[in-house]
């Protein structure tokens, strides 16, 4: 199961890439690049709770 999503207003720009590695990423069974900057499992298990959650997203402009 692959998920390409997430990537906000840069999204756009990055479409391109995005397509590009997952494809070669399901093509060849692994990335053809590092991914840890956009792997979920960089979070912390404390990140994932619903009051840090509503926390964060409040810091963020226009909400």
């Amino acid at each position: 199961f692959y998920v390409a999503a997430g990537l906000n207003s840069i999204g756009i720009q990055s479409a391109g890439g995005a397509g590009k590695v997952l494809s070669e990423w399901i093509v060849n069974g692994y990335p053809p690049i590092d991914l840890w900057d956009v792997d979920i499992r960089r979070f912390h298990s404390f990140q994932g709770n619903s009051r840090y959650l509503k926390e964060r997203t409040e810091e963020s402009l226009g909400l």
